[in-house]
């Protein structure tokens, strides 16, 4: 009997969607129905009267599981309540997680399940992943990010393997993700040694790779405190750099490269306009601007940024808070995202352990 699969980060940022997305993907090439659940995420998309997590709607999209939706995401929840949650709400919940999973699993030659963050999330509402990945009977793979000597892989991934198995979820191993690439060669051996002394298999090492780096403009308009001023037909473009505008001009113009995002006051009117004439060369410029400090620029401002056609957004705080929320603003990956989507079936697919995952799976 082959035990669903429970996929899930150690640690913010961890890599846990590129991890189920690949798997996901090369699973389907070796079998004939694969299933997919997140049981608990983030309702960022409506249908109907629910939220549906964008990672569910990335897979249906992707791998065409064919199910239901809302079984794929049964319960999300808003980042920003702090919800007030009974024994018997939590059960409830429990239950709605677990009749969605019984209809996802039915008929499906293996089950990947994504939790949300790392093992003890979740306990606030009664549903820490290492419960529900019990409660499935499902067995662990961890994802940790290579990262500094505060939140390595290596700390990271014992102290999850151990909440896991106080709550009798067995952890198969782990995959570390964003290796430079220049040092996955002497990282690889060392990180193996070091989960084998702790009695964790390491699956996979996939290495950084820039392509991953990118984002949507959509995606900073979602994730900071504000309103949109224009543009929002271009909100899909690409990012590829971020830029704070506090310079003078004509330093600028060379500043401002092809898909970056510039970040600059509002009250910056000479900012902004370079930045407007170097969205209008052909083939260059910025891809979005984001205007800090919660200052509208004058009308006659606004109606230059509306006929550059740049998607900006207005943000209430300064810019070097915005600045630091946008990189540390989690990358997801879109349904639309062709280009990330085929970098991370291939990155998947050369450097983890399919194989030997499922092998596991049916120990």
């Amino acid at each position: 009997m082959r035990a669903p699969l429970y996929i899930t980060d150690t640690a913010p940022g961890g890599g846990k969607t590129v991890l189920t997305l690949g798997l996901v993907s090369d699973l389907g090439t070796t079998f004939d129905s694969v299933g997919f659940i997140k049981p608990v995420g983030l309702a960022r998309i409506k249908a109907g009267n629910d939220g549906i997590d964008i990672d569910a709607m990335l897979i249906d999209k992707v791998c065409q599981t064919r199910a239901n939706i809302k079984d794929m995401s049964p319960l999300t929840v808003s980042r920003s309540i702090w919800p007030k949650v009974s024994p018997e709400e939590s059960e409830r919940m429990m239950g709605k997680i677990h009749a969605a999973f019984e209809r996802v699993s039915e008929g499906r030659d293996i089950v990947v399940v994504e939790g949300t963050g790392h093992g003890a999330l979740g306990t606030c509402l009664g549903l820490s992943n290492a419960k529900i990945a019990k409660a499935l009977g499902t067995k662990v793979l961890l994802a940790a990010a290579y990262r500094d000597l505060e939140l390595n892989a290596i700390d990271s991934v014992e102290l999850n393997r151990g909440y896991f198995e106080s709550h009798g979820v067995e952890v198969l191993g782990a995959v570390v993700n964003r290796v430079p690439a220049d040092q996955i060669d002497e990282y690889r051996p060392y990180v193996s040694e070091r989960f084998e002394e702790m009695g964790v298999r390491l699956f996979g090492v996939i290495p950084e790779d820039s392509t991953l780096n990118t984002f949507h403009f959509l995606q900073v308009s979602e994730y900071l405190a504000g309103e949109m001023i224009c543009g929002e037909a271009k909100a899909e473009r690409l990012i590829r750099s971020v830029r704070v505008g506090a310079m003078m001009p004509h330093r600028a113009i060379g500043y401002f490269q092809r898909d970056c995002l510039v970040i600059t006051p509002g009250d910056r009117e000479d900012v902004i306009v370079t930045a407007c004439a170097c969205a209008s060369e052909e083939g260059g410029g910025p891809s979005g601007m984001v205007l800090s400090g919660g200052i509208r620029p004058h009308e006659r401002i606004v109606e230059l940024l509306k006929r550059s056609k740049l998607p900006v957004f207005l943000a209430r705080e300064d810019s070097y808070t915005v600045a630091s929320k946008i990189h540390d603003m989690p990358l997801r990956i879109q349904p639309n995202d062709g280009e990330k989507i085929s970098r991370v079936q291939s990155l998947v697919s050369s450097h983890v352990e399919v194989d030997e995952i499922v092998s596991a799976l049916e120990g």
